[in-house]
């Protein structure tokens, strides 16, 4: 396929009356390229492949519009949000990348930032989960705060992903029916599940002897999964989901007005 400029070349000789033969003979460009491009609209083209460097000027408007409201939103937010609003246009990470260093330095929005790794131990597949809760805030298109509550669960193995959104606190037995929505986009259920120690699931702790709450202990043993018990917020044991609550505050969630619940349990699966 043709660089955007090489299909303005084409399409302006096309206007001006030259037939194809010549305009293969003036560009030098392939037989199959032209007739290829030859009867498409611009914008047919734009959505045939993937965007080159020129090209990204199309998105300026819609970068500069999140740069300005969230002067902090990171490149990956950005990319996200294009690529939701633009499902048909396929953007590569490399060509935006290049893009947004310009874009930045030009426009005075340069931000440096330092990424985070941590070890992973490997485990076999199918046999541990890392699930938490979290909630933030989040603007409506009125300027108003609005605050939602996240369940997640991430496979150990496979890191394979689950989010859902309420707009209410959870009850144990929201929290339960998250989890029958987990299971069933996973497929089935690991052996053991490690959780924070939370109230919707322990009632009490006694010299090591855990009290979980009648509804979660029911659940438990009828879905047949083993609990493991961290400290809240502990990277050391369950530093994927950890990564992953990380990720929906300051990357999915970051700079997304609030368009409803449903909305953006829908956003998150796609």
């Amino acid at each position: 396929m043709l660089k955007y400029s090489g299909y303005k070349k084409v399409m302006e000789l096309k206007v001006a009356g030259v037939n194809q033969h010549n305009v293969i003979k003036k560009t030098g460009f392939t037989k199959y390229a032209v007739r290829k491009i030859w009867d498409m609209t611009e914008d047919e083209f734009l959505s045939s492949g993937k965007f080159t460097y020129e090209q990204m000027g199309e998105f300026k408007e819609d970068i500069m519009s999140l740069l300005t409201a969230y002067s902090t939103i990171r490149n990956m937010t950005i990319l996200d949000r294009l690529r939701e609003k633009y499902p048909n246009k396929e953007i590569s990470h490399g060509t935006f990348y290049r893009y947004m260093v310009k874009l930045r330095e030009h426009e005075g929005f340069v931000k440096n930032g330092e990424r985070v790794l941590a070890a992973r131990d490997e485990l076999p597949p199918g046999y541990e989960a890392q699930a938490d809760m979290g909630q933030t805030k989040l603007r409506d298109m009125y300027g108003g705060e609005v605050k939602v509550f996240f369940f997640c669960m991430v496979l150990s193995f496979s890191r394979m992903k689950f989010v859902y959104f309420s707009a209410e606190p959870f009850t144990t037995n929201h929290f339960l029916y998250a989890h029958e929505k987990v299971f069933k986009y996973f497929g089935g259920r690991p052996e053991i599940i490690m959780y924070d120690q939370d109230r919707l699931m322990v009632v009490n702790e006694n010299a090591g002897n855990i009290m979980y709450t009648k509804a979660f202990d029911e659940y438990r043993e009828r879905a047949e999964f083993k609990v493991f018990l961290c400290r809240k917020a502990d990277p050391d044991t369950k530093g994927r989901v950890e990564n992953l609550v990380k990720y929906i505050k300051t990357s999915f969630l970051d700079s997304r007005e609030y368009t409803g619940i449903d909305s953006l349990n829908s956003a998150c699966l796609a």
